[in-house]
């Protein structure tokens, strides 16, 4: 009997100290690092051998389009190029609904080396409330990205981005505003517009 007893302690004995090693076990593992796969971002192949191309030699400057944009130059300054790709409804003023468009400011040296002394020039002469003087922060590539403004009104539904490019003798201010409900449908389109861009040096 007192076998038996014995034999019984020592197996729950066992199983105590086997329970509390699986659990310190369980416990102390190393934790397990989370594998996540990053989404790989696919990019659809454009084909632009259709498109438009707008060169003026004047200022060096090249692009393509697609054949439903619009070049809309009537009324413009000389120094001033846009390409439009507007919607069925269109405000008064510069506001454009479900629409796109592209604008080229062109501003000559003449002499002046820095971009960013032209541009506040230009805009202290122009007064112009599109581009306003402390506006960029850097004057040579992507300076600014974010929503359209029409006067202190801001369009939710909207983008708006504006990049700086320069040769010898000018320098290019472009301005591009998507406005509307579908304004990301023209992202891509204009990704491929701005791949498209050819500056060349002024003889």
């Amino acid at each position: 009997m007192k076998k038996i007893k014995i034999t019984l302690v020592v197996l729950i004995f066992g199983l105590v100290l086997g329970g509390a090693g699986c659990s310190f076990f369980a416990q102390n593992q190393p934790e397990q690092e989370e594998i996540t796969q990053e989404p790989v971002e696919i990019k659809e192949e454009v084909d632009i051998s259709d498109w438009q191309t707008y060169t003026n030699e004047e200022y060096g400057l090249s692009f393509r389009y697609p054949g439903e944009w619009k070049l809309e130059n009537e009324g413009l300054p000389s120094n001033m190029i846009k390409i439009a790709n507007i919607g069925p409804e269109q405000k008064e003023g510069t506001e454009i609904v479900d629409g796109a468009q592209i604008q080229f400011l062109i501003l000559e040296k003449n002499g002046v080396v820095s971009e960013k002394d032209l541009i506040n020039r230009y805009i202290q002469e122009q007064e112009k409330g599109m581009v306003r003087n402390g506006f960029f922060s850097s004057y040579e590539g992507v300076v600014f990205e974010g929503k359209v403004y029409y006067g202190k009104n801001r369009f939710e539904n909207s983008f708006s981005k504006v990049s700086v490019f320069s040769n010898n003798n000018n320098v290019f201010v472009v301005i591009v505003s998507l406005i509307g409900d579908d304004f990301n449908s023209y992202l891509g389109t204009i990704d491929n517009i701005e791949k498209s861009f050819i500056i060349k040096e002024n003889s």
